[in-house]
């Protein structure tokens, strides 16, 4: 018995001198001083991710990154996804859901070009702000989805204001003497 004991804490003292150099794994599990759960690092088919877990083990934050971008979401004390940041290529996003995980906010670049939707309760885009070239637009829809009002700079820089009944067909439009067609 003296001798394992004696091979068990020259084991132990010689494991805290010498650190490996390197670790290999395909996954981690951080663990809280209970044995709780609170993160996991992994590597699965689609590539890289890290979760940090609140105390009753729900996603807190999750990052990942894989052959479809990269991204970064924060979760509620429910482990609801309410913000999410993501990019691709060279197109990034910003998303924000409310308690019932229904996006809301929505600020975007794709193609260089900026943009911002927000959504109703239901999860319909109500008001959508662009630039597209050099055409700046902002719409409004009504709670069907409908557009309504669109307000923008056009070609050549001429403002133009449409009004649209309830099928979303213009019944009205501002165009600013001077414009034509082209």
């Amino acid at each position: 018995m003296m001798i394992g004991a004696l091979a068990i804490i020259t084991l132990g003292a010689a494991t805290d001198q010498e650190k490996p150099a390197e670790i290999r794994a395909k996954k981690f599990i951080l663990e809280d001083n209970s044995g709780k759960e609170r993160g996991v690092f992994s590597v699965g088919e689609k590539g890289v991710e890290m979760k940090l877990l609140g105390t009753e083990g729900k996603p807190q934050v999750t990052l990942y990154a894989d052959d479809s971008g990269q991204g970064l979401y924060l979760s509620d004390v429910n482990g609801k996804e309410r913000i999410g940041l993501w990019a691709k290529g060279k197109d990034v996003q910003i998303a924000v859901s409310d308690s019932s995980e229904k996006q809301r906010l929505e600020m975007a670049i794709r193609n260089d070009q900026p943009g911002i939707i927000l959504s109703d309760a239901d999860g319909t885009k109500r008001i959508m702000m662009k630039i597209e070239k050099t055409n700046s637009l902002l719409t409004l829809s009504d709670i069907n989805g409908k557009l309504r009002i669109k307000l923008g700079m056009m070609r050549d820089n001429f403002p133009n204001l449409t009004l649209s009944g309830a099928g979303g067909e213009p019944f009205w439009a501002a165009i600013p003497d001077g414009y034509q067609e082209k």
